[in-house]
C-alpha cells in the first residue's frame, strides 16, 4: 500500500535513536499525504488521455490502481506518513 521498499519491523524513532541520534521528534502529515495524494489522482484522471498516448495504457492503469489502494489504505487507518527531525 506504501512506497516499495520502506517495509520495517522497528519504527523510525526506534531506528533514528539506534543510530545514535536523540531527541527525535514525529509530526504526523497524514492528512496532507491524503489531500495531496487525492489531487495527484484527480490530475491523473483529467490528463488520462494525454498520460496513456505518453506512456501507455498499463503503466497509467497501474498507476490509477496504486492510488486507489493508497488513498483507501489511508482512510483505513494503514497507511500514514510523517516527518522525523532529530539531533546528533
Amino acid at each position: 500500500m506504501g512506497p516499495r521498499a520502506v517495509g520495517t519491523r522497528s519504527n523510525y524513532s526506534r531506528m533514528l535513536i539506534s543510530a545514535g541520534f536523540c531527541a527525535v521528534a514525529q509530526l504526523d502529515v497524514t492528512e496532507r499525504f491524503r489531500e495531496t495524494q487525492a489531487a495527484w489522482m484527480a490530475q491523473v484522471n483529467d490528463h488520462y488521455e494525454q498520460l496513456v498516448a505518453n506512456e501507455g495504457t498499463g503503466p497509467v492503469r497501474e498507476r490509477q490502481r496504486d492510488q486507489r489502494v493508497q488513498l483507501r489504505a489511508i482512510d483505513d487507518g494503514l497507511l500514514r506518513r510523517a516527518i522525523f527531525t532529530a539531533q546528533t
